[in-house]
């Protein structure tokens, strides 16, 4: 889970570098050309049977998963890499909060404490970015729900192959991504230089993408969630890292006590998940 939480920040930068050259619409669409290339590439090499129709859970996966890519990218185009990180990590609390509805016998009200304080911490994370009439903040936040969505149907999803999910991933991606930068270029230009850093760092995105894809879900099919989401939260920090170095991203005291109530909760509801299942 390092390495996935190594692979989608990284990501995260060049995405983020290439806010200048490229629309977030075109961002996004090369991103998953290059891991349908990629990860259709590893079926062939492996000789993997791809999954399309079945189990129902992997088009929630995919589904889910496609349009969280779409809010993410929109929002990397628009927002410093570690703020898009940290709210993305709201997710974790979202899926503690749905199995407390769902499962009677998981209830703690310690739930509920992170709810609040990851809620608290969105806010402050959030104010200097709508304060400065940026909307583009609450993209990562609806990411943060649908990438719940994902974990819960990874998760559910562990007798299926890795290559294969990730597969089916893309190629949903692929259609949605497409679908939107078609209609986009019903409405404006989208904005794509084609000069070689540009085709490099957009080729580094997908490439960065697919590996992410990869060690996620082999960390999901060999884990427990808890124990992945936990090793995951390290993304945030590693964002913060390409923030500072490469473009002098400053961070108020709210942001940093923002980021403080979103990962510390998050943290403490995943290593008490992880204790609840080493009991049982």
């Amino acid at each position: 889970m390092l390495c996935s939480a190594m692979s989608f920040a990284t990501m995260g930068a060049f995405a983020h570098g290439l806010r200048d050259r490229a629309s977030w619409e075109v961002i996004a669409f090369a991103r998953s050309v290059v891991v349908l290339v990629l990860s259709g590439g590893m079926l062939v090499l492996y000789r993997v049977k791809p999954r399309i129709w079945r189990p129902a859970d992997l088009w929630a996966r995919s589904i889910a998963g496609s349009l969280s890519m779409l809010c993410v990218f929109f929002s990397l185009t628009r927002l410093p890499v570690s703020v898009v990180v940290t709210l993305m990590n709201l997710a974790p609390i979202w899926v503690s909060a749905v199995t407390w509805v769902l499962l009677p016998k998981t209830r703690s009200k310690g739930v509920w404490v992170a709810v609040a304080a990851g809620i608290g911490g969105v806010v402050l994370v959030q104010q200097p970015q709508l304060e400065a009439g940026n909307m583009a903040v609450l993209a990562p936040v609806a990411s943060s729900v649908l990438l719940a969505i994902v974990m819960l149907a990874l998760h559910r999803s562990q007798g299926v192959d890795a290559r294969a999910v990730v597969f089916h991933f893309a190629l949903i991606a692929f259609l949605v991504s497409g679908a939107v930068l078609g209609y986009a270029a019903t409405r404006r230009t989208p904005v794509f230089s084609t000069d070689a850093i540009t085709v490099g760092m957009l080729l580094a995105t997908g490439v960065a993408a697919t590996s992410g894809q990869f060690f996620l879900t082999a960390a999901f099919a060999s884990e427990s969630p808890a124990k992945v989401s936990v090793v995951g939260l390290t993304q945030v920090g590693m964002a913060m890292v390409y923030d500072v170095s490469i473009w002098g991203h400053d961070f108020g005291l709210l942001s940093v006590l923002g980021t403080v109530l979103i990962v510390a909760p998050t943290g403490w509801v995943l290593y008490t998940e992880r204790q609840t299942l080493v009991e049982e």
